[in-house]
């Protein structure tokens, strides 16, 4: 076999060109299950101060001085929504899961911002 080059082996590290997707896509899994996360405990913690908390001379349910239940009933689907999506996703291809990171990520900056930058 005169006049074929051996074929190279592999670096112990892959080019740039194939660890830039791979490293966005992780960190955006990463930022998503951070907020599928923080909405969810910051949800939790939301409903138990407007139900231990309530204004004065109020039941709990009657008139609270808190966010109000429509802000934290969101707070806790999207964190639960999220805590699903992540689960789901780690069973998936890597696109479905960057894809549902991604929804996640959007869908917790939403919330956040309508419920606390008035």
């Amino acid at each position: 076999m005169t006049g074929t080059a051996p074929m190279p082996l592999p670096g112990p590290f892959p080019d740039a060109r194939t660890r830039r997707p791979a490293l966005i896509g992780r960190f955006t899994a990463t930022l998503a299950d951070l907020l599928a996360a923080g909405t969810l405990i910051l949800g939790l913690g939301l409903v138990a101060a407007m139900l231990v908390l309530p204004a004065p001379g109020a039941t709990a349910f009657d008139a609270t001085t808190g966010p109000g239940w429509s802000r934290a009933v969101a707070h806790l689907a999207v964190g639960i929504a999220g805590e699903a999506a992540g689960q789901f996703g780690r069973r998936r291809s890597w696109p479905t899961r960057v894809t549902l990171a991604v929804v996640t990520v959007v869908a917790a900056s939403v919330v956040l911002t309508v419920s606390w930058w008035r």
